[in-house]
C-alpha cells in the first residue's frame, strides 16, 4: 500500500470483512456484505463499498475477477499476522486501516 495513502476506517472495515470471508477463489459481494454486517452490525452503503473496493483495488491490495473479490497474496501475510495477535475486533480494524 502507498504509505502516503489516507485510508479511512471504512476502508479498514471492508478489508477486514473481506479477509474474514476470503477464500481461494475470492469472495462474492454478498459474502463480503454479510461479513461487514457481522463485524460491525451495519450494512455498508453502496458508496462505502464502492469507495473502499476501488481504493483497495487501485492500490493492489485486492483484485477483482469474475465478480469476486480477493486479497492480493502480497498482503495476506500481513493481515494474517495482524489477526494472529490477541486484540479486539476494533483494534484489528485499526490495524487493517494502517
Amino acid at each position: 500500500m502507498n504509505a502516503t495513502q489516507q485510508w479511512t476506517d471504512r476502508d479498514g472495515w471492508i478489508l477486514m470483512s473481506l479477509f474474514l470471508v476470503n477464500c481461494e477463489d475470492g469472495a462474492s459481494l454478498t459474502a463480503l456484505i454479510d461479513a461487514a454486517d457481522a463485524t460491525n452490525h451495519a450494512i455498508p452503503t453502496a458508496g462505502e463499498l464502492s469507495h473502499a473496493l476501488t481504493r483497495l483495488n487501485n492500490a493492489g491490495v485486492i483484485c477483482v475477477a469474475d465478480q469476486r473479490f480477493k486479497i492480493s497474496s502480497n498482503y495476506m501475510g500481513e493481515l494474517e499476522m495482524v489477526k494472529s495477535k490477541k486484540v479486539g475486533l476494533f483494534s484489528w480494524l485499526e490495524k487493517c486501516k494502517k
